[in-house]
């Protein structure tokens, strides 16, 4: 994917400190370097959390929520056959229709990296420690069939549940008097 980007005149930069990002009528001009470089650009792929952005930008804002910390359970999953849709790494689920935040399709949880063939998956939910104890696997499962990523011929070859309290905040927070 990298050799793409740059063939298609992306500029990656890695391993570089971003040190002021230039905003101008709330679209980002340019970006300084830690080494001094200025970046002209209109748009710029931020990965780090937003608030860094804000900060390097001399946004001021305020946040009208406590964050309040989540359980998280994480639902490990492999299967008799490769996943229907896993080209990615991970993908975020903003459906609210489903428990499931995020999927990650790469193998997190065993060291036998011989078994790796796309067949893996890790689900995880965020909840309140109360709501934590109900969230079944059956459950779990389900969305993952709604969602496509298995179908009805998937069989389980095996299965673990993590349960982490205190862990990330909502991912549903309000920002609010961004410039």
């Amino acid at each position: 994917m990298q050799e793409r980007a740059v063939r298609n005149g992306v500029n990656i930069l890695t391993s570089t400190e971003v040190q002021q990002v230039n905003v101008y009528k709330k679209n980002v001009t340019s970006i300084i370097t830690s080494d001094g470089e200025v970046y002209n650009s209109d748009l710029i792929i931020w990965t780090a959390p937003p608030s860094i952005l804000l900060k390097l930008s001399n946004i001021e804002c305020s946040f009208n929520y406590k964050p309040v910390l989540k359980t998280a359970n994480l639902f490990h999953y492999s299967f008799d056959k490769p996943l229907l849709n896993c080209n990615n790494h991970y993908v975020w689920n903003w459906d609210r229709n489903y428990r499931t935040f995020r999927l990650t399709f790469y193998n997190n949880f065993t060291r036998n990296t011989t078994l790796d063939n796309n067949s893996k998956v890790t689900a995880e939910v965020l909840s309140s420690p109360e709501e934590s104890l109900h969230i079944s696997s059956e459950d779990i499962l389900k969305e993952l069939r709604d969602m496509e990523i298995i179908g009805k011929n998937h069989r389980l070859t095996d299965e673990s549940e993590q349960v982490i309290h205190n862990t990330l905040s909502s991912t549903r927070q309000k920002i609010k008097n961004i410039v």
